[in-house]
């Protein structure tokens, strides 16, 4: 709720028929980690603490959530239990996910086949409007240092055909919010190797 797309914002629940929200309380990445999975926004950026955008209403469902960052939903991680909590909407929780492209297959996150999530399912980006633009723009959205200058393969054991065009504006800040095109016939994927940077993080700024 209340970000800039549907893979950032603050973090809701929906319980007994009504939405609430998630306390900060021992939040971070591997409690992101699952929320951007679970809502298939490929890998978590950011946390955001504090109600960093805005305060929520009614309900705070979650609390003291502890994920080890590979369960299924939210929910699966450890709780203090749904509606138990210690805390106001002062501490709501949220994430910024990289939204709907992601690296896949590779060697770690910075690496791998571009792919983009459309329908549900996750599907290869062709090469034949991705340069490096896209990459240094995607390198930039995941975390990671810019591409590398090298020719290295991923094996990634799927045949699948379809595929997307990418075509990004300039003034886009996210691969995500670029045009995709479903290509029908055959098309290469694009495979995208960034520099592998230690995380780096501003806290308790104003953004």
């Amino acid at each position: 709720m209340n970000g800039t797309n549907r893979c950032n914002g603050q973090v809701e629940l929906f319980h007994n028929g009504q939405w609430g929200t998630v306390c900060d309380d021992r939040w971070g990445m591997q409690e992101a980690a699952v929320v951007c999975r679970e809502m298939n926004c490929g890998n978590a950026l950011y946390v955001r603490n504090k109600a960093f955008f805005g305060r929520g209403r009614d309900q705070v469902w979650l609390d003291d959530v502890e994920c080890s960052g590979h369960e299924k939903s939210l929910v699966d991680c450890r709780n203090r239990g749904l509606g138990e909590h210690n805390c106001d909407h002062s501490e709501d929780a949220g994430v910024v996910c990289s939204a709907s492209v992601r690296l896949f297959n590779g060697t770690n996150h910075c690496s791998g086949r571009v792919e983009v999530s459309q329908g549900g399912q996750w599907w290869k980006i062709c090469n034949s409007n991705w340069g490096q633009k896209e990459s240094t723009r995607l390198c930039k959205e995941l975390g990671c240092g810019p591409p590398k200058n090298s020719n290295e393969s991923f094996h990634f054991g799927d045949t699948r055909l379809k595929g997307y065009r990418t075509t990004c504006s300039r003034n886009v800040s996210s691969i995500s919010d670029c045009t995709f095109q479903e290509i029908t016939g055959t098309c290469e994927g694009v495979s995208l190797s960034c520099t592998d940077i230690p995380p780096i993080r501003l806290v308790d700024g104003t953004d």
